[in-house]
């Protein structure tokens, strides 16, 4: 009897074990299963996360994103998904190219996909036609992008035409062979659309990043001990640093930049090299940063 006893309260506790267990992952956030996901803490992570691509996004916004993320098993450190403002306030989840081919190839019917150029009198691609096959349908599906419809004005568009034309019929030919839903690309205007900054930073001259907000370590003349000012230093052959030219760079396209994907270009090649900036120039890239953020937000509300 004692030997029955025991083996049912074994089972009992294996019971309960179980049960547990069973709670426990379902009481798992969206943000733990990311973090878990990508072996990282859900601490670190979500400040990762929300000082860069998910940066300025509300708590609702931000936990949107994660299951967003999780559902197509995207990954936002690699930019495979970000955030950026959408037309009438909020944020929308913006897919790259890499990521709509993450959770194409990773579709369980997915069988392949091929392109056709079609060319003008000239030999000039006007359109590209994609086509994916799946494993569990008999007809592939077909979807034209054309040129004109889908060119805008930035400089992948006007250097790589072609490739960008091909990504864009990726794209719309996954969205209609598997329907995925409540994504975005860049590209979308329906949500994001081209946005022109406008407004007294645009186009003025640059002063050295060095020298914005006051935040620099001021130069002084070596004989003289009198402040050197930007033009003075160019002309008495002080030589900036590569930090310096760096961040005078993406400053002057932060100032100017006038569509979103520009922007994520911009603040992508920032984002590679910031741990490596001394933190005035971090300081002072952010802060034109942010107002270019806040100038596209506004716009894009409009």
């Amino acid at each position: 009897m004692n030997a029955r006893n025991t083996a049912v309260a074994r089972q009992q506790d294996q019971i309960d074990q179980s049960v547990a267990r069973v709670e426990t992952q379902r009481r798992h956030s969206a943000l733990e299963l990311m973090a878990s996901r990508l072996n990282v803490s859900s601490t670190g992570l979500k400040n990762t996360l929300l000082n860069t691509v998910f940066k300025k996004a509300s708590d609702e916004e931000f936990m949107a994103l994660v299951i967003v993320a999780n559902a197509y098993n995207l990954n936002p450190l690699t930019k495979e998904i970000y955030a950026f403002p959408a037309k009438g306030g909020g944020i929308v989840p913006i897919v790259s190219i890499d990521g709509w081919l993450r959770i194409m190839n990773e579709h369980p019917q997915f069988d392949g996909i091929e392109f056709e150029d079609m060319q003008d009198e000239k030999g000039k691609i006007f359109a590209v036609e994609a086509t994916i096959w799946r494993k569990d349908r008999t007809r592939p599906i077909k979807v034209i992008e054309y040129l004109e419809e889908c060119k805008q004005n930035t400089d992948p568009w006007r250097n790589l035409p072609n490739r960008m034309l091909r990504h864009k019929a990726t794209i719309q030919a996954a969205r209609y062979a598997f329907g995925f839903s409540g994504i975005s690309d860049d590209g979308d205007s329906e949500f994001v659309g081209d946005i022109t900054l406008t407004g007294e930073n645009v186009g003025t001259p640059m002063r050295s990043a060095r020298a914005i907000e006051h935040r620099e370590e001021v130069a002084h003349d070596a004989e003289t001990g009198e402040i050197i000012d930007e033009t003075q230093r160019d002309a008495q052959g002080v030589t900036k640093t590569d930090d310096e030219v760096f961040a005078e760079d993406i400053i002057a396209r932060f100032r100017r930049v006038e569509i979103v994907p520009d922007f994520n270009v911009i603040s992508s090649e920032y984002g590679d090299r910031r741990r490596d900036l001394p933190s005035e120039l971090v300081n002072a890239i952010d802060v034109e940063e942010d107002a270019a953020r806040d100038r596209l937000t506004k716009k894009g509300g409009e």
